[in-house]
């Protein structure tokens, strides 16, 4: 866990030293909070997500975003006609990525929306099965309403999630979070 928290610690380091040169418009810190709904996987029931975003309002209508994320995948019931039901541990999935958005800045009075893809590393733990490290890619939309003068704002976020397995299968998530965001700055 230490290893990702400085990984991520040197990608945030990296984006704002970037964005500095690029002329950034302004930054933030979002935390946020929703549902990971696993997709089409008998193996796993929906669970929360929490984490971070710190995003970097690059020009008017491109933004960088860098973010790390923790999910719980819920418990879920195997149903045999020897054993019966048995309940397995659904497991943890933390993460850290960057995604880049296209549309409203994040910092704006009003009403924004953005369209947003990206990459991210998950790493996927569960009880009695090995932990496996996937690079997995997300693609979604972002809608916020600024809180008039102060420098908050509010937004929702829908995203669909695809983590590549070996042999040709993926996990699915659909995550559906909600955020407060406070920018620093002008």
């Amino acid at each position: 866990m230490i290893k990702r928290c400085i990984v991520f610690g040197c990608v945030l380091l990296l984006s704002l030293t970037g964005a500095a040169e690029a002329k950034m418009l302004g930054f933030g810190l979002s935390a946020f909070y929703g549902v990971n709904i696993p997709l089409v996987q008998d193996d796993a029931e929906s669970g929360p997500i929490y984490g971070l975003r710190a995003p970097l309002q690059m020009t008017g209508s491109l933004r960088l975003e860098p973010w790390f994320s923790m999910a719980t995948i819920g418990d879920y019931d195997l149903v045999t006609p020897i054993s019966g039901t048995t309940t397995f541990e659904g497991g943890d999935i933390t993460s850290f990525g960057l995604n880049a958005l296209l549309g409203s800045p994040f910092n704006g009075p009003g009403f924004s929306i953005a369209f947003l893809g990206g990459i991210g590393s998950h790493k996927m733990e569960r009880e009695n099965a090995d932990t496996d490290t996937r690079v997995g890619y997300n693609l979604g939309v972002d809608m916020g309403i600024g809180l008039g003068s102060l420098p908050l704002s509010l937004s929702a976020r829908g995203e669909g999630l695809v983590i590549p397995l070996d042999g040709g299968g993926s996990r699915k998530s659909a995550l559906v979070t909600g955020a407060l965001t406070y920018k620093f700055g002008k």
